[in-house]
C-alpha cells in the first residue's frame, strides 16, 4: 500500500508547474484534512447524497457545510450546470491545479472563482482559453499583455462581433486586454484582412498594426485614397520615404508637417508641397525658409507667407515692399525696428489703412520731409478705404 507521502507526491505530479504557480502547495498540505472530509460529509438535504443533490441543482452548495464543499466529486458533479459551481468550492480546490483542469474543460469562464495563483498559472489560462476565450479578461495581468496568450484568445474567438463596435474594440473590451495587443495578434493570424480593412477605408489605418502601416504599397494607395491625409498614420520609416511623403504633398501640402526632418530640407519636394498649398512652407527647415524663391512662390497664393520667412529675407527691402503692396496688414511679421522703416509703412498703409497701428510712432511723428504727413494722407487714399467707401473724384 501507497505511504501518504506517496500519494502526496503523485497528487503534485498531475500539477503542471504547480511550484511555478504557487497551486500544488496548497493541494499538498491540505490533502489529508480533504480526503478526511470524503468519509464523513454531513447528509443531504432531502434525503439522499451531496453529489446527487448537487448534480439537480448546484445552488444547494451555497448553503452547504465546508466538508462538502471540499469534495471534488461533489463538485465536479455540478460544474456542468454553471461557471458560477467553483465559486462554492473551497480555497483549498480553487487552487488545485489538477481539480481547476478538470473544471476549466467543461466552463473556461469559471477562471474567475480560481484562486490568484491559478489566474496566473499560463497552462490553466491556457485552458480555460481553450473552452471559452472570453476567459482571458479572468487571467492575471501579465497573462492579459502576453501576446502569445492573447493571440490565442483572438484566434478561437475570430470573428469579434458587437452592435456599435468594429471588431478590434469588440475583442479587446471582451478579452479586457491592450488594443495594441489585440490589434498585432489579429495582423499576425491574417494579414490579408487589413490590407482588405485599409483598401476599403483609409481610416482604418487608425487601428491598423505597424506593420500595415509600414507595407510601402498599402500606404501609398491609402496616401492617394486619402488625398494626402494617411500619411501621420504611416510608419516612422515611411514618413521618411521620399516617394510616399511626395505622393502625400502633392494632394496635400500640409503633410510636410509628418515628413521626416531630412524630407523637410528637400527643396524639391518643399516646392511641390508649397504650390499645393502656401502654409507648408512653415514645415520646411529654418534653410528653405531663406530661399527667396521659395518665399515668393508662397506668396503669389498668399502675402501673409511672409510671416514664415526668415529675419534675413524679412530685412530684404525688395521683398517686403512686394508684400506690403498685396496686404498692408504684412506689417505686423515685420521686427518693429523695420515697422518703423517710413518707406515700409508707407507702403502699407498705401494698401491698408488699418496697418497704421503697426507703425503707430511714425504716423504721430512730423518728419522733416513730411512722411508722417504722406503716410496719414495714404491712409485715407488707401485701397481698403477706396474698397469700403468707393473712389472720390
Amino acid at each position: 500500500m501507497a505511504s501518504p507521502v506517496d500519494e502526496a507526491s503523485a497528487e503534485a505530479a498531475l500539477s503542471v508547474d504547480v511550484e511555478a504557480a504557487g497551486v500544488a502547495a496548497e493541494h499538498t498540505e491540505g490533502k489529508a484534512s480533504e480526503d478526511m472530509a470524503f468519509h464523513h460529509l454531513p447528509p443531504a438535504p432531502r434525503g439522499g447524497s451531496w453529489k446527487e443533490a448537487a448534480a439537480r441543482n448546484w445552488r444547494c452548495l451555497e448553503s452547504s457545510p465546508p466538508e462538502v464543499r471540499s469534495d471534488r466529486e461533489v463538485i465536479l458533479a455540478a460544474v456542468p450546470q454553471s461557471p458560477e459551481v467553483l465559486r462554492c468550492a473551497s480555497p483549498l480546490l480553487r487552487g488545485d491545479a489538477a481539480f481547476l483542469r478538470q473544471v476549466l474543460q467543461v466552463h473556461g469562464m469559471s477562471l474567475e472563482y480560481a484562486s490568484e495563483a491559478a489566474r496566473g498559472h499560463r497552462d490553466l489560462v491556457r485552458e480555460a482559453i481553450m473552452q471559452n476565450p472570453r476567459s482571458l479578461r479572468f487571467a492575471s495581468a501579465e497573462l492579459r499583455a502576453e501576446p502569445e496568450i492573447v493571440k490565442d484568445a483572438v484566434r478561437r474567438g475570430y470573428p469579434w462581433l458587437s452592435s456599435g463596435k468594429n471588431s478590434l474594440e469588440c475583442a479587446a473590451a471582451e478579452l479586457d486586454a491592450d488594443i495594441s495587443i489585440v490589434r498585432n495578434a489579429m495582423h499576425s493570424l491574417d494579414p490579408t484582412i487589413w490590407q482588405a480593412k485599409v483598401s476599403r477605408d483609409w481610416r482604418r489605418l487608425r487601428e491598423a498594426p505597424v506593420e500595415v502601416r509600414g507595407d510601402k504599397p498599402i500606404m501609398l494607395q491609402a496616401v492617394k485614397d486619402s488625398f494626402g491625409m494617411a500619411l501621420p498614420l504611416a510608419s516612422a520609416g515611411l514618413q521618411a520615404d521620399r516617394e510616399v511623403v511626395f505622393e502625400a504633398v502633392k494632394w496635400r501640402g500640409q503633410a510636410l508637417e509628418y515628413a521626416a526632418e531630412a524630407l523637410r530640407a528637400d527643396r524639391e519636394l518643399v516646392f511641390e508641397a508649397v504650390r499645393q498649398d502656401w502654409e507648408a512652407l512653415r514645415f520646411a527647415t529654418c534653410a528653405l525658409r531663406a530661399d527667396k524663391e521659395l518665399i515668393l512662390e508662397a506668396m503669389q497664393q498668399s502675402g501673409e507667407a511672409l510671416q514664415y520667412a526668415s529675419d534675413e529675407l524679412k530685412a530684404d527691402r525688395s521683398l517686403v515692399i512686394d508684400a506690403l503692396r498685396i496686404d498692408g496688414n504684412l506689417l505686423k511679421h515685420l521686427d518693429a525696428k523695420l515697422r518703423e522703416d517710413p518707406e515700409f509703412a508707407l507702403e502699407a498703409v498705401k494698401e491698408n489703412w488699418a496697418a497704421m497701428r503697426h507703425c503707430r510712432e511714425q504716423a504721430n511723428t512730423t518728419d522733416e520731409d513730411g512722411i508722417s504727413n504722406g503716410i496719414m494722407r495714404a491712409a485715407f487714399e488707401s485701397v481698403e478705404t477706396r474698397r469700403l467707401w468707393g473712389a472720390r473724384d
